[in-house]
């Protein structure tokens, strides 16, 4: 099947258009649903829709709640004040909070009656070969409710992220079982992938003064 030749198509049939047809790619690829690659209607818990629409949950258990990436539902304020105890992002100012929402595909959680945002994640992305899963986060309030399992699954079906090479993401020892149940794994080859990484950028006096030098 040449994939390439066709998401160049324009037409009214063209695949680009039919959101479904990444769905059921993805779950063949993975030999979940064969009957995918024979044209079958392919059904999920979750209706994933574009950015224009809100993906609502059609499972009874979360009818309180929606996911959106709606970036005009996202409130900067609660954003950050869900991230910044984080331990990855412990003290990160308010304005990387608006650039990073406004350079990746940001995932919202929101309750139904009040569209108040209460969980977030997002995914870092070329839309071609690699996606990088992050600051997955649940309002303590609204935990235990299989919420962030629900966002992770809603991202890894999200129709544009379909067919990628790499899905990575960090996460804790407590929180790993939860990524293994979509398929992440330890990496083949720990030891051939090399990273910088500082937990305590924010709270270094070097980086406050480069923040304030270049009004980042």
């Amino acid at each position: 099947m040449n994939i390439l030749k066709m998401n160049n198509k324009k037409n009214k049939n063209s695949t680009t258009e039919r959101p479904g047809f990444y769905l059921c790619l993805y779950r063949f690829a993975r030999n979940k649903f064969a009957l995918a690659a024979k044209g079958k209607s392919c059904n999920f818990p979750l209706e994933i829709l574009s950015e224009k629409s809100e993906s609502k949950f059609s499972n009874l258990n979360y009818k309180n709640y929606f996911i959106s990436t709606k970036k005009s539902l996202l409130s900067k304020q609660k954003v950050w004040s869900l991230l910044r105890e984080c331990f990855w992002s412990k003290n990160i100012p308010i304005e990387y909070v608006q650039r990073f929402i406004n350079h990746s595909l940001c995932f919202g959680i929101y309750q139904t009656t009040n569209k108040k945002l209460v969980g977030f994640g997002r995914v870092i992305t070329d839309y071609t070969t690699y996606a990088y899963v992050c600051d997955i986060t649940v309002d303590p309030k609204h935990r235990n409710k299989g919420l962030g399992s629900t966002l992770v699954k809603t991202i890894m079906n999200y129709p544009e992220l379909q067919g990628l090479k790499t899905w990575s993401l960090r996460t804790t020892s407590e929180a790993k079982k939860i990524y293994e149940k979509f398929g992440f794994k330890i990496a083949e080859h720990p030891d051939t992938q090399l990273e910088i990484n500082d937990l305590e950028i924010y709270c270094h006096a070097a980086f406050v003064n480069l923040h304030k030098k270049y009004n980042l």
